[in-house]
């Protein structure tokens, strides 16, 4: 496997096990995990968060206890030099930024149901059969799109000002790197992307009137992230080898801990390029 060659790698540049760090943004709590090459659980540790119910149906979070959490997760591992990090994480919350990566309102997550108006709504507008076509999913309350026709209904000052739409474990990697980016498996959680062709779906956001270019910028990266990224933001972290490239391979929420820290994968300047989402 990919994973398994990483690994590989990871052993014959470093002369030893190799060390892979695995946080998991949870919904009740975000978890920290180190394990070496064989799956040996070297450290672990979790922060808990609460989830804020303002009304019968709803379930939202501040994005910014994700973030803190990761930070006070990794700041308490022991023995911390790593080879590379896996990040995952809930699927479906809706994080709205704007322009200056400012948190407008707590994140709806995946299991609030306040949106079963504008599900119908754009089952109307596009066509159930055409989502299910386009994205191999209908338009379930928990996805980002009808979350995002709620803001646009309920809280037209706050929807006129998002600039960017993060998921969960994404908003933590902007923390983590300032990477503005998501991969194909959430990606395709949100009613709003075209799974055949692996890329945003313009005939759904057209037909919403999302502006794609602004609020989705930067669908998929598939570009290596500089481990300094990750040593201003973390920095507990002592990552092996300062000329590495890190590149964060992104699973699904239902991908735990220890899956999570195996599918960590150290891109090297010749390595090639990954695909996300596979």
């Amino acid at each position: 496997s990919l994973a398994h060659r990483a690994i590989l790698l990871v052993r014959w540049q470093n002369g030893g096990v190799a060390k892979l760090l695995g946080i998991d943004v949870g919904t009740t709590s975000t978890k920290a995990i180190l394990i070496d090459e064989h799956g040996r659980v070297l450290d672990s540790h979790s922060v808990s968060y609460p989830i804020a119910r303002p009304l019968p149906g709803w379930s939202e979070q501040d994005p910014e206890d994700w973030a803190r959490a990761a930070h006070e997760c990794v700041e308490r591992l022991e023995g911390l030099g790593v080879d590379a990090i896996g990040l995952t994480g809930q699927m479906h919350g809706a994080t709205v930024l704007d322009l200056d990566g400012k948190v407008l309102r707590p994140a709806i997550l995946w299991n609030d149901q306040r949106t079963a108006e504008e599900s119908a709504e754009i089952e109307r507008l596009v066509g159930r059969q055409r989502v299910l076509d386009i994205t191999c999913n209908p338009p379930l309350t928990g996805f980002q799109a009808p979350k995002l026709l709620w803001m646009r209904h309920h809280e037209p000052e706050i929807f006129k000002k998002i600039a960017h739409v993060l998921l969960p474990k994404d908003f933590v990697r902007f923390r983590l790197t300032d990477s503005l980016s998501t991969d194909c498996s959430d990606a395709s959680g949100t009613a709003l992307f075209d799974v055949h062709k692996r890329r945003w779906s313009e005939d759904i956001l057209g037909e919403l009137e999302i502006r794609c270019r602004e609020v989705f910028k930067r669908a998929i990266n598939r570009q290596p992230i500089g481990l300094h990224q990750i040593i201003n933001k973390l920095p507990g972290i002592a990552l092996r080898r300062s000329d590495q490239l890190l590149q964060i391979v992104i699973l699904a929420h239902r991908n735990r801990m220890i899956l999570a820290a195996l599918a960590a994968i150290v891109i090297l300047a010749s390595a090639g390029d990954v695909q996300q989402g596979k």
